[in-house]
């Protein structure tokens, strides 16, 4: 007959309780026991030699579940330990700049701008190579049969050697000019887009640098915010004591709500991590060492000038604008230089040879001087083809010149509204802050007199919490938007022109020889740029870094010889 449920049950206690002074033979007789619907007598003993030496308690070590649990106190306290490493060793891979020492490491290491530059040194060489066409060419070669051949007459076979020079120059050429005009403003394109570069180098570096102070000053409020329950867990404690059970609700509240702080915090850190990169990006800093900013988050200066003014301004200095003028005038003056290719090239040739042969020891030698012609009458109008290509190209430029000074516009718009809004926003988190940190205050003494409960401490540090993100991202928005109305109205931060010139100087002094001033020794004074040198546009005059130059429309393209297409 199968045993009630009862009798069941105190069998199994009995055997527990004869079980605990056993050995490991009787704990599996114990879980048969345990697992069967049957008494304990139906299952097997544990062995007299099993019973009788017990194993001693120390031979055998305690198992996890015999391990006193944490408290949620403690694993709380873990946590946050874990946390703070991962700060500290952020601390320890990071180094600390203010702004200008972030600019000044920028605009040092970042490879952008000597590629920018690069850029700049490879049009003027090819504007070198436009100007030495003005050297007369040297060339050695040969007359048939070679320098050293054979050359069969009737019956002989002569060995025979014939030398050959051949001095030229082209005096006379109507493409040359406009390809060095063309040059020039190519050239001057790419040193406005140099200083496009450098302005949006420096608009990272300040965004970079402003994003990471608001995360630094937003993860400190939180760490306040956190110690502030940590204040007032001991004052709930205190005050569950004389009630039942293990711990209150507050308890339990302000428990649950600095495990949710902490998480916030964690997210907050990783994405303090994020923007350092970002920051380390910038900055080319060597891989695995960060940056972090040396000055808190505060507001920045304000914006003096006016919206019309600040348009204005944009329209007037950006470089965008003036360099889409730059290249429609290369542009006009390549297609000026391709429909010269229909006018002739005057040059002056000469040549001299020398020619022996085995059968005789006679030297026999000739030379000739005379100026040659080169003139296009007809090829099916391929090059006036090309030539309204390469005008369309230039009437594109200018239509992109249009575009950017929308664009321009817009953008000052944009950051003016950003800047207007912003300065309201940032007195309204101001005394949303204050309002938040009295309501804070008294929640607190409220609760250490015991007339309010931890719900009202959490809804009012719920409202301080918003408060302080608030105001973070306030101050964010102004600082953003006092850097982008530089940048758009094209206005260089205080610290940035000296440093810019002083990588200038940097980037001129590991380029080389100069190409200009190479050219120049090799024709003799300015003779190789005379044409160029003659209408201002001489290819040695820069312009000094920050300071962009008047760029007058583009010049009107000549009239092209009578009876070109």
């Amino acid at each position: 007959m199968r045993p009630d449920s009862q009798t069941l049950t105190r069998a199994v206690q009995a055997r527990a309780r004869q079980a605990r002074s056993r050995g490991p033979v009787a704990g599996v007789c114990l879980l048969l026991t345990l697992a069967s619907p049957w008494p304990a007598a139906a299952l097997p003993r544990a062995s007299s030699s099993a019973s009788a030496s017990p194993a001693p308690p120390s031979a055998t070590p305690p198992s996890a579940s015999d391990a006193k649990p944490l408290t949620a106190a403690e694993r709380l306290q873990g946590l946050r330990a874990r946390l703070a490493r991962n700060r500290d060793h952020l601390e320890s891979t990071s180094r600390r700049l203010t702004l200008p020492q972030a600019l000044a490491m920028a605009l040092e290491r970042n490879p952008i701008l000597a590629k920018a530059h690069d850029g700049i040194e490879a049009t003027r060489w090819s504007g070198v190579a436009i100007r030495r066409e003005w050297m007369p060419s040297l060339k050695a070669g040969n007359s048939n049969p070679g320098l050293v051949g054979v050359q069969q007459q009737r019956d002989d076979t002569l060995s025979v050697s014939s030398p050959e020079l051949t001095l030229e120059w082209t005096f006379f050429d109507p493409s040359r000019q406009p390809r060095t005009r063309a040059n020039m403003d190519s050239l001057e394109a790419d040193r406005f887009l140099f200083d496009v570069e450098a302005r949006s180098l420096v608009l990272s570096v300040q965004e970079s640098y402003i994003d990471l102070q608001a995360l630094l000053a937003l993860e400190q409020d939180y760490g306040e915010l956190s110690a502030m329950v940590d204040h007032w867990l001991p004052l709930a404690r205190a005050r569950s004591q004389g009630r039942a059970g293990s711990e209150s609700p507050d308890v339990d509240q302000l428990l649950s709500q600095q495990l949710a702080q902490l998480i916030q915090r964690i997210d907050t850190h990783e994405q303090v991590i994020a923007a350092a990169s970002k920051l380390a990006q910038v900055l080319s800093l060597p891989p695995g060492e960060l940056a972090l900013p040396a000055e808190p988050l505060a507001l920045r200066g304000q914006w003096t000038l006016s919206r019309r003014e600040s348009i204005a301004q944009g329209l007037r200095l950006r470089e965008e604008i003036q360099r889409s003028l730059a290249l429609a005038r290369s542009l006009r003056w390549t297609a000026v230089a391709t429909r010269s290719g229909y006018l002739p090239t005057l040059s002056l040739e000469g040549s001299g040879s020398t020619q022996t042969n085995s059968d005789s020891s006679d030297l026999s030698s000739e030379a000739t001087v005379g100026v040659n012609v080169r003139w296009t009458l007809f090829d099916g109008g391929i090059l006036a083809a090309k030539a309204a290509a390469q005008q369309q190209l230039g009437r594109q430029a200018l239509r992109q010149a249009q575009l950017d000074r929308l664009a321009v516009t817009a953008e000052v718009e944009t950051a003016y509204a950003a800047y207007i809004n912003s300065q309201i926003v940032v007195d309204t988190a101001s005394a949303q802050k204050e309002s938040a940190q009295a309501s804070f205050q008294s929640a607190t003494r409220s609760f250490q007199a015991g007339s309010s409960d931890a719900t009202t401490l959490l809804q009012v540090l719920a409202n301080t919490r918003g408060a302080v993100e608030a105001w973070s991202r306030a101050v964010r928005k102004h600082n953003r938007s006092v850097v982008a109305l530089e940048r758009t109205s094209a206005r260089w931060p205080e610290a940035a022109q000296p440093l810019l010139r002083n990588r200038v100087v940097q980037l001129e002094a590991t380029r080389g020889v100069d190409p200009a001033v190479g050219d120049d020794s090799a024709v003799g004074g300015d003779s190789a740029v005379s044409g160029a040198a003659a209408m201002g546009d001489d290819p040695r005059r820069r312009p000094s870094v920050g300071q962009t130059p008047q760029i007058s429309a583009p010049a009107p393209s000549p009239a092209p010889a009578p009876g070109l297409p």
